[in-house]
């Protein structure tokens, strides 16, 4: 089962119809009676006839309220009244209550079926007056108004109570110094109701309201006389002025402490715009929980700064939105450290084209390391031998015998730090060597990439029996 909010009608209200009956506007001074407070927005209407009034609605509760002030002669009581809802007559509250009050259950139907419904009064009198102040009723939950005054009780979703708020004689209500309230509406103006205990501390105090984090506003809780003994019901606290109409957010921050009048939550009279009647569950119970070391700021504090939290603060999915941001920073972060320590590692092992790193020469057969002291003699090269041909790094073709140790009879040179085998041959002009025959065959060391136009090398290409050894350079 659901309750919505329920929806306050002045008896100014275009909706109600008055008449037959001699119904007129009651000056709201001559209503100072009671301790149930002021009439509603000042106005009221009686009859001191017989008459009639009527209210059409569409929703699934209704309740009347006015002032009681009747007389009793010879056991006859004037005024009387009675209530129908479509017809059906509905309960009447304590209407032989013999003191004057203001905002008084003149009756109520708490529960009808879902729909439109007319409410209608009868009133009978011999020359007291009955007294009509509003009606509240809860509208269906998709009901939307372009103007309209919704009741938010102490108990509503919307309330949220800080720390330091207590349960006084079943109403909720905080003397802790600093206890704050947040309140989300929808609507154009706030009205906050409350009671003044005459249980506790008299002494008047004061307390603050703001809207959408703005500047607070002071309010004065009056407190009550030493020697008044009852408790006054029904107190207007303050009222906010007319803001946009839209989603607002409230929060009322208590300045007292316990030697003082404490605040006192009655309900809030928002005035609403173009929205729903937002059902929530029913029934709520509140345990506004009791704080025994509440901030105290003096009163010369602002108390806007804790004022200005957001009625709802952390969403969880903000929280798991940034929770989840934070991974993934993690994992890009550890990614990149990753990537960062390949790319070292792979330039650490990539030769440098710009590096001096000898051109490999694969050992040569020992055979065909032919000294400058053995030039002219002839030498038998073994079967099945060969000069190996150097391949370069990058070629992907794999070196041959580039893990054999250069033979006896080869110097070592080195260049940056690398070492490669080349023979000791004999030095000509152009950079050429030239070794001996061996089985008809010449051996012929370069040491440079130039073009050979010597003698020498002219000679040596025309003939078929020259084996040409390439320098010993780097890969480049």
């Amino acid at each position: 089962m659901s309750a919505a909010r329920q929806r306050v009608i002045d008896d100014t209200d275009q909706d109600i119809q008055y008449g037959p009956g001699d119904w007129l506007v009651v000056d709201p001074n001559s209503l100072h009676v009671g301790n149930f407070g002021p009439v509603y927005q000042g106005t009221s209407h009686a009859s001191s006839s017989d008459s009639i009034l009527s209210f059409p609605f569409n929703g699934t509760s209704i309740s009347v309220f006015g002032s009681i002030i009747i007389s009793t002669v010879n056991n006859i009581t004037d005024p009387t009244w009675e209530c129908y809802v479509d017809q059906t007559k509905i309960p009447n509250g304590n209407d032989k209550f013999q003191f004057p009050e203001n905002n008084w259950g003149l009756c109520s139907q708490p529960q009808l079926d879902p729909g439109p419904h007319v409410l209608s009064i009868q009133v009978k009198s011999k020359g007291q007056k009955f007294y009509l102040d509003y009606l509240t009723y809860t509208p269906l939950p998709n009901a939307s108004f372009e103007t309209a005054v919704l009741l938010y009780p102490p108990t509503d979703p919307d309330i949220v109570y800080g720390s330091g708020w207590r349960s006084f004689g079943g109403e909720t209500g905080t003397n802790a110094n600093g206890a704050q309230l947040f309140l989300s509406f929808h609507g154009t103006s706030v009205v906050q109701y409350g009671f003044v205990p005459h249980e506790l501390s008299h002494n008047a105090t004061w307390a603050t309201y703001s809207i959408d984090d703005g500047n607070p506003v002071n309010f004065t809780l009056p407190g009550l006389a030493p020697t008044e003994g009852t408790t006054q019901y029904f107190t207007s606290l303050f009222r906010t002025p007319t803001i946009p109409s839209g989603p607002h957010n409230l929060v009322i921050t208590y300045g007292g402490d316990d030697q003082h009048t404490p605040l006192m939550i009655g309900g809030f009279y928002v005035t609403n715009t173009s929205t729903g009647a937002m059902l929530f569950p029913s029934p709520i119970s509140i345990s506004p929980s009791i704080s025994t070391t509440t901030p105290s700021p003096s009163p010369s504090q602002n108390p806007s700064d804790s004022a200005k939290h957001s009625l709802h603060t952390a969403s969880v999915g903000a929280i798991a939105s940034l929770v989840v941001a934070g991974v993934i920073v993690s994992l890009l972060i550890a990614i990149g450290i990753v990537l960062c320590q390949r790319r070292r590692r792979r330039k650490q092992h990539t030769p440098d084209p710009t590096a001096a790193t000898p051109y490999p020469v694969d050992e040569v057969p020992r055979s065909l390391a032919i000294s400058a002291g053995d030039a002219g003699s002839r030498k038998t090269r073994p079967p099945g031998s060969f000069l190996p041909v150097p391949q370069n790094s990058w070629t992907g073709k794999n070196r041959v015998n580039n893990s054999l140790r250069p033979p006896l009879g080869f110097a070592s040179s080195s260049a940056s730090g690398s070492t490669a085998s080349v023979p000791i041959m004999q030095q000509h002009s152009h950079n050429e060597s030239s070794l001996p025959e061996e089985n008809g065959a010449r051996v012929m060391q370069h040491h440079d990439s130039g073009v050979r136009l010597s003698t020498l090398a002219l000679d040596l290409r025309a003939r078929n029996d020259v084996v040409h050894l390439p320098p010993g350079y780097s890969a480049v």
